[in-house]
């Protein structure tokens, strides 16, 4: 007997959805260079694959060659990942409108991030006199996440964040972002569905109740957006299920797994390929569940 689920009674979710594709993005040497220049320094763009890089050796700047995304850091602190690290806490309101001016500078165009969390950079530092080791904070972590038509994207590749020294000074930021284009709406499955194809997956084959035990905890509708370095010809509408199972070897796992939140044999992307067309992962990424 397949094991059994316990699921949440109550999921907010829609009839209908709207579909986003993404755009296809190309970077130019120019586009690189002038980001560069933006974020205050300049450099030679080196294409290193995945990425293209310009490097100063004060500051680094990674530009993703599949999506709108880059990633920036300063480097001038050294080694030393404690220097310039304070002890207690920083100003967190001081932190959020240093990062909201970045976010005002870098975001994308048409978008508004809104903050998800706040968090510290910490450092422990060891000394000889002390058998605790000193806790440091080297910056304050600011985290946007977006949504689009009111539903949230979720998933590593639709996030910025900005990281904050004790200086009040902009250490390090990342803007992961695809450019989507309206393509239509498609009807949602409904959440019992959603579940009948969740207890079938992967995760839980071969498991039954005399062996494990299942419990999701939070389920919303959602838009996945896959990490920058993957082609994504679709913002995927999944549910996204998050909770906690429990094996012999495993007592503990907690899991986030996502789940087709429409039928996807059924999308049109209007750009020539077949309905259903999956080639390269462009609707279905392979961790989502259809």
């Amino acid at each position: 007997m397949a094991l059994s689920v316990d699921f949440p009674a109550a999921v907010d979710t829609r009839s209908e959805i709207a579909l986003f594709a993404v755009r296809p993005t190309r970077w130019e040497t120019g586009d690189v260079t002038e980001l560069a220049r933006r974020l205050g320094f300049v450099g030679e763009v080196a294409d290193r694959g995945l990425w293209h890089v310009v490097d100063d050796g004060r500051s680094t700047l990674e530009v993703y060659q599949a999506t709108p995304s880059f990633r920036y850091g300063r480097r001038d602190t050294g080694e030393n990942e404690a220097a310039g690290a304070v002890e207690g806490g920083l100003d967190a309101d001081q932190a959020r409108a240093v990062a909201e001016g970045w976010v005002g500078r870098f975001a994308p165009a048409g978008t508004r991030p809104d903050v998800h969390s706040v968090s510290e950079l910490e450092v422990l530092v060891s000394e000889r006199t002390t058998a605790q080791p000193r806790r440091l904070v080297a910056g304050l972590q600011v985290n946007y996440r977006f949504d689009l038509d009111g539903v949230a994207l979720l998933g590593p590749g639709a996030k910025i964040q900005v990281v904050v020294d004790p200086a009040g000074e902009v250490s390090g930021a990342y803007r992961f972002w695809r450019d989507p284009r309206p393509a239509g709406q498609a009807r949602t499955i409904s959440v019992d569905e959603a579940y009948s194809r969740f207890a079938a997956s992967d995760l839980l084959a071969g498991l039954t109740d005399d062996t494990a035990r299942a419990q999701v905890d939070e389920v919303r509708l959602g838009y996945l957006s896959l990490p920058p370095t993957e082609p994504q010809g679709l913002l995927t509408p999944v549910f996204e299920l998050r909770g906690v199972l429990s094996t012999e070897l495993h007592p503990r796992h907690e899991f986030v797994s996502y789940v087709a939140a429409i039928n996807l044999n059924d999308v049109d992307l209007g750009d020539g390929a077949a309905k259903g067309d999956n080639r390269w992962g462009r609707l279905r990424p392979s961790l989502v569940t259809a």
